[in-house]
């Protein structure tokens, strides 16, 4: 829109006409000694004065110039991503129109650098926009409507049973509690895929029963857009609870099966007792010391109990799993 007016000099008491007309000749509607108009390409614009008197008629003239609208316009690196999502955007305005940028990133963060780099910290969907100035000072703004897609991440998260799985019974059944995965990785311990590798939801595993040890699982679930998390584990393999005891031995100083008592895997050595009665119910030796057994004597001193069957009650527990075995039997001794 272009406003124009005129400014004469003169005999205060003279009365001026205007006549404005354009550079064809044509006659355009005024106001008298102004002009509006909305003018649609470069032009030349002529006014005419004339007063009551007779003084020659006195015209001047004025050219319309556009200056170039810059046509405003971004891309970025990328448009999506795990948050923290980085992103480059890249102004592709005509640096010969370009003399200021100003960017909202839709998450209340600005910017007035050209080509910013941006971080949303939080998720969901953003709307950007830029408007520039041009060197003559022309505006101009566009808006990408939900153009950056800021995207969460997967929790992943898992429980398995047995507890204590052993050596003996090493499978392990895992349950996955994971939330937004569409995708799962395992390994059966953490950094050595070759012990066992799966993308299964709900793996079952037997471990290497090559002996007891820690094996650290680990999880990693991906959701639809490729953002990942993971977790660690430890599942231990255990010791089974077992426990040998002979039928009878010889406690004749040989140095073989001298003694008797348990020998076994995963014994609780806190919680142990182990009592010997003789074929008339006497109390003949007893013990909690796991690692005192029966020597064949009265209370394990002096002579040697007779040759004969005697009956035992053992009470173990388990070091692991506290399940408590409660073992009567019995033993002969053999001189």
């Amino acid at each position: 829109n272009v406003t124009g007016g005129a400014y004469t000099t003169g005999n205060k008491y003279d009365v001026y006409s205007f006549f404005w007309f354009d550079e064809n000749g044509v006659a355009l509607p005024s106001s008298g000694d102004s002009l509006s108009l909305i003018p649609t390409e470069e032009a030349w614009y002529y006014l005419s004065v004339v007063d009551t008197c007779s003084t020659p008629m006195k015209t001047d003239s004025i050219y319309v110039h556009f200056y170039t609208q810059p046509n405003t316009s971004f891309t970025s690196d990328t448009t999506s991503g795990c948050y923290p999502t980085g992103i480059q955007f890249i102004n592709l305005t005509d640096p010969n129109l370009l003399a200021g940028s100003s960017w909202n990133f839709g998450d209340g963060e600005y910017s007035t650098e050209d080509d910013p780099y941006h971080v949303y910290s939080g998720t969901g969907y953003y709307s950007v926009s830029l408007n520039v100035i041009s060197p003559d000072g022309c505006y101009e703004d566009t808006l990408m409507y939900n153009y950056i897609r800021s995207n969460g991440y997967p929790t992943a998260d898992f429980e398995f049973y047995p507890l204590h799985p052993t050596m003996l019974n090493p499978q392990v059944n895992f349950v996955n509690l994971s939330v937004d995965n569409l995708n799962n990785y395992w390994e059966f311990e953490e950094g050595y895929p070759q012990t066992g590798t799966s993308t299964e939801e709900n793996p079952v595993f037997s471990f290497p029963n090559t002996g007891p040890g820690v094996y650290p699982v680990y999880l990693q679930v991906g959701n639809e857009t490729n953002c990942v998390h993971d977790t660690v584990v430890n599942v231990t393999v255990y010791e089974d609870f077992l426990i040998y005891l002979p039928n009878s031995f010889t406690p004749d100083g040989d140095g073989y099966n001298d003694v008797f008592g348990p020998v076994g895997t995963d014994l609780n050595p806190n919680d142990y007792s182990m009592q010997i009665y003789d074929r008339w119910g006497q109390l003949v030796f007893e013990t909690t010391n796991l690692e005192e057994p029966w020597n064949g004597a009265k209370n394990n001193t002096g002579e040697l109990v007779q040759e004969g069957v005697y009956v035992y009650r053992m009470v173990v527990r388990s070091a692991t799993t506290y399940e408590k075995k409660d073992i009567n039997g019995n033993v002969t001794v053999i001189r």
